[in-house]
């Protein structure tokens, strides 16, 4: 009453500002001669305050204009203030107050008890009918305008009814079980009936929250599984009505998480073996009626929930299980294409690939049915790679961050699983697997590339797609081969993508290039390198230094195929290092075969001898190809040469090997001068041209 009094009092100061306005225009109008003499008198209102005439204008003077005799309106002040302190005195207070009331009756209630005024059927009989007595009592509130109050009290005779009708059980045993359940059943719908028509949420949120309760509430130790599903299922069905009718979508994320905790007490208290069908099926009726939510995050939560409760229910018994998570996982596909929510999508690949690798871990059958278990992990892997060529080419639509990522992901676990599978008894085959996944996914890279398009819209999934294919095939060479037979095939498959980089010009190929090639000159140099060769192999045609002579090639084929700019320096400096290499440790050999007692001597100096040889060779390739790549590399060297001449032969070698060293070394480095010195004008004229 009072806020309606304070509008009524603006309404009538705002009419009579209105009138006073419109009297001083007319006046304004009048003195500037822009009424005639048949215009109707203005009647000014009773309450309006007299206005003066305005003074006339000199002559000649134009009519001021009608804006300057209307009143600018004034800013109203903000109801902000107003409208907090109502809805805190009026809604909050008044449920703060119901609870407070709830309370004061429960202390009264045990007063009366400990006084033993009343016995049990009497406590609970006055119970009931304070509840019905406070909702009547709500209800005629409600009708008399005081809407909020009346939903507090109403809410207050549900609480009640709730308290007294679990007390005739659970407290006193008057009545059987069945019957409270079917009476709290009614006051649950009760409630809802109310939130319905009073158009609050909070009444049914504490009507479902009641009805949630009542199993537990009125639990006798019998395991009836398939009484409280329907149940809950109800329950369930009539929350997402209410979210979906009255916009209450709360009320969805309230029976997900309500429905969850009632079906793990029941899990962890009475499952048994023989209930694996009645949990699959309540399992699958949960999520299907989730699925018809309105909110994705309602969907992606049922979606996760499912598989996770399949996994639970299936715990050894690996055909049922994937089997039904298939069913699911497919169920959420086409429930995110006929939704276009990709991000649903995502969570049936996440959810079905995560809960399978937990629930593989825990797998204790013996013997594990590997051939049953492949094909149904093959099956839940191309439902979840049909989807980025479904959405292309079916759906029209382009490809988007979780498109992406569920294709690459998607990969990644199903390999993971079927290598983890497979190993064991079928690792021979893997390599074959792993090519095969690949060739999928280049497959698909070129569907992109065909419905995409060249432009900026296909190229980042079209790239994806191969990239994800290349990795595969990569990682398929160290399955399927052994030692020396993975460094030659990823170097192969670098200069192979170099190659494919090259005539197709696309850039990234070639950096995909340069990580294939890294991991063979990784593995080179810390595996290959070091592995002790049969007795009596031969120096330099030997498996190790083939491998090196192989990987350079490849390495230096790439850098030409690569081009120019950083990207091919890099190869070619591995090349020069892996040849290199190879030398150094043929020495090595040499050495401690043919040298004994003096081995360290002679591998020092031969090391110093090579890299003069291989310095000189250098600068002589730079000066014949007019590459000053090659000279400056030669140039370095040669500074190596002296400085280790200097710095470690002249201390450490014996006399007879320290003049072999020098003597060779000097011979080179003279070489070295003499190329410059013969070819001074030709090295002058290619820096000024600034050859590559």
């Amino acid at each position: 009453m009072d806020a309606l009094t304070e509008a009524i009092v603006r309404l009538l100061r705002r009419q009579e500002e209105t009138e006073q306005r419109l009297v001083r225009m007319e006046a304004a109008l009048r003195a500037a001669g822009m009424l005639g003499e048949s215009s109707p008198p203005v009647v000014e209102p009773p309450e309006a305050a007299p206005v003066e005439p305005a003074p006339p204008e000199p002559q000649g003077a134009e009519p001021a204009p009608v804006e300057a005799f209307v009143a600018q309106p004034q800013p109203e002040a903000t109801e902000a203030p107003r409208e907090l302190e109502t809805e805190f005195g009026l809604t909050w207070v008044s449920r703060a107050g119901a609870v407070t009331l709830l309370f004061c009756a429960a202390f009264l209630f045990k007063y009366a008890i400990d006084k033993q005024w009343i016995g049990p059927g009497a406590r609970v009989v006055l119970g009931v009918l304070a509840g019905v007595a406070v909702l009547g009592w709500g209800e005629r509130l409600w009708r008399g305008r005081q809407a909020v109050y009346g939903q507090a009290v109403s809410g207050l005779g549900i609480a009640v009814l709730y308290v007294s009708l679990y007390a005739s059980f659970g407290l006193y045993h008057l009545l059987p079980a069945g019957v409270v359940f079917v009476m709290m059943a009614a006051v649950t719908a009760v409630a809802i009936w109310l939130a319905l028509r009073y158009g609050t949420a909070a009444m049914g949120a504490l009507g479902l929250l009641g009805g949630y309760l009542t199993p537990g509430l009125l639990s006798t130790g019998e395991n009836r599984a398939a009484l409280l599903f329907a149940y809950v299922l109800v329950l369930d069905a009539g929350a997402l009505w209410l979210a979906r009718t009255r916009n209450w979508l709360k009320f969805e994320a309230f029976a997900v998480v309500a429905t969850v905790v009632i079906w793990w007490a029941w899990f962890t208290s009475y499952f048994t073996p023989e209930q694996h069908t009645v949990a699959t099926v309540f399992v699958v009726q949960f999520y299907a009626l989730f699925l018809l939510g309105r909110k994705p995050s309602t969907w992606i939560a049922a979606q996760l929930l499912a598989v996770a409760g399949l996994a639970f229910t299936w715990p050894a018994n690996p055909g049922p299980y994937l089997v039904v998570a298939i069913a699911v996982t497919l169920a959420g596909l086409i429930w995110a294409d006929s939704k276009e929510s990709s991000g649903l999508a995502q969570a049936a690949g996440f959810a079905f690939w995560i809960v399978y690798g937990a629930w593989y871990i825990g797998l204790k059958v013996d013997p594990i049915p590997v051939g049953q278990m492949f094909g149904l992990l093959t099956l839940a892997f191309l439902c979840l790679f049909l989807w980025t060529p479904w959405q292309v080419v079916v759906g029209k639509r382009s490809c988007n961050k979780a498109d992406l990522l569920l294709a690459s992901a998607n990969a990644v676990a199903y390999y993971t699983a079927c290598y983890t599978l497979l190993s064991p008894g079928y690792h021979g085959r893997l390599g074959l697997f792993t090519a095969a996944t690949a060739c999928l996914y280049f497959g698909l890279g070129e569907l992109l590339r065909r419905r995409l398009g060249e432009d900026e819209r296909g190229v980042v999934p079209r790239l994806l797609a191969n990239g994800t294919g290349a990795a595969l095939l990569t990682l398929a060479i160290p399955v399927q081969f052994a030692g020396y037979g993975v460094t030659i095939s990823w170097a192969a498959e670098g200069a192979a993508l170099s190659w494919i980089g090259r005539r197709t010009g696309t850039a990234r190929v070639s950096f995909l290039a340069l990580a294939v090639l890294g991991l063979s000159f990784l593995r080179l140099w810390s595996v290959d390198m070091w592995k002790v060769l049969p007795e009596g192999h031969l120096l330099v045609a030997n498996s190790r230094f083939v491998i090196c002579l192989a990987t350079t090639a490849a390495l230096w084929a790439s850098a030409r195929w690569i081009g120019r700019g950083r990207a091919a320096l890099i190869p070619y400096l591995a090349g020069h290092s892996v040849l290199f290499g190879g030398l150094v440790f043929e020495i090595s050999d040499w050495a401690a075969r043919f040298a004994e007692g003096t081995s360290g001597n002679v591998e020092s100096a031969g090391i110093s001898v090579l890299m003069a040889v291989y310095a000189m060779a250098l600068i002589v390739v730079g000066v014949v190809t007019g590459t000053r790549l090659n000279r400056i590399l030669g140039l370095l060297l040669i500074g190596a040469v002296i400085g280790k001449l200097y710095l470690a032969d002249v201390w450490a070698l014996s006399l007879a090997y320290r003049i072999v060293a020098f003597g060779v070394g000097g011979v080179l480095l003279m070489g070295t001068s003499y190329v410059y010195s013969r070819h001074r004008e030709k090295v002058q004229a290619l820096w000024r041209e600034q050859p590559e």
